[in-house]
């Protein structure tokens, strides 16, 4: 029997669960800005944030020349000299921090996310610093899922490109392949909380079957939630613009991507409980 989730009631629920626990969730966050925060002092003190500063500006100027069609040559020769000279100075960090932003992003984000998920459906109120079994299955099947999808996505615009007669075409072709990929994608996002709260039941299959025919509402949600977290988007733009020393502006901008973590999860949270089956004796781990 298909069940209908409730979508603007699901994203309310989660907007006033996530309002309603603020001391908790900054309980949770806390550790981890502290962390971030030794990791953004690191590198400023190695001078990456001004190699960041260059780069950005770099490629904007030579977006710009681009766009508008004139010449910014000599501009553009001198912030390539001064950012390769950076470069030259940091050697290996460069790569190091490449390598590891998106690594500790990656963690923070699935320790929130699971003990956002367990917070909710469990009532587990742990806010410390670990990592286990859980953590490790929730991250590879995180890296898995974004693989997919970006290996799907490719694919999309590989093919359409085959038969799109302009760059136009090619971009509505994109932009339909997409948004039919994003529904699909949507219907195996119940594996998260799965995994969170230790189901054995759950995996992708699992997590397929008992969406059937909601993947346009769950995909609604998600536009919601993003909706939502558009003024906390406008902020973390704003603190980018700001010239704030890293210390302070990475860890803030963290923050914000945190609290907009925090709706989702209780959004996929409520969804997995919606859909799927109460645990029996020996389902959880």
């Amino acid at each position: 029997m298909k069940k209908d989730l409730r979508v603007f009631q699901t994203v309310k629920t989660s907007i006033g669960y996530t309002i309603g626990h603020w001391k908790f969730l900054i309980r949770i966050i806390a550790p981890w800005l502290g962390l971030y925060a030794l990791f953004a002092l690191l590198f400023q003190m190695l001078g990456m944030v001004d190699y960041l500063n260059l780069s950005t500006e770099l490629n904007a100027t030579i977006e710009t020349a681009k766009t508008a069609s004139v010449s910014m040559d000599d501009v553009i020769e001198q912030l390539g000299f001064e950012t390769e000279a950076i470069a030259n100075q940091l050697g290996a960090w460069v790569s190091v921090y490449y390598i590891l932003d998106p690594i500790l992003h990656i963690v923070i984000f699935s320790r929130i996310a699971i003990v956002w998920h367990r917070a909710y459906l469990l009532g587990e109120m742990q806010p410390k610093i670990r990592f286990g079994a859980v953590e490790f299955r929730f991250i590879l099947y995180f890296v898995g899922f974004v693989t997919l999808l970006f290996i799907a996505l490719s694919i999309a615009g590989g093919i359409s490109m085959g038969f799109a007669e302009s760059s136009t075409k090619w971009g509505f072709v994109i932009i339909i392949s997409g948004l039919i990929l994003f529904v699909i994608a949507a219907r195996f996002l119940m594996v998260f909380p799965g995994i969170a709260v230790g189901d054995k039941r759950m995996n992708y299959r699992k997590s397929w079957q008992i969406t059937k025919g909601n993947g346009g509402d769950l995909y609604g949600g998600l536009l919601l939630i993003a909706f939502v977290c558009i003024p906390i988007f406008v902020i973390k733009a704003v603190i980018s613009h700001l010239g704030i020393t890293a210390i302070i502006a990475w860890p803030l901008q963290l923050f914000m991507w945190l609290i907009c973590l925090a709706l989702l999860q209780v959004f996929l949270s409520i969804s997995y409980q919606f859909f799927m089956p109460p645990p029996q004796a020996g389902d959880l781990q």
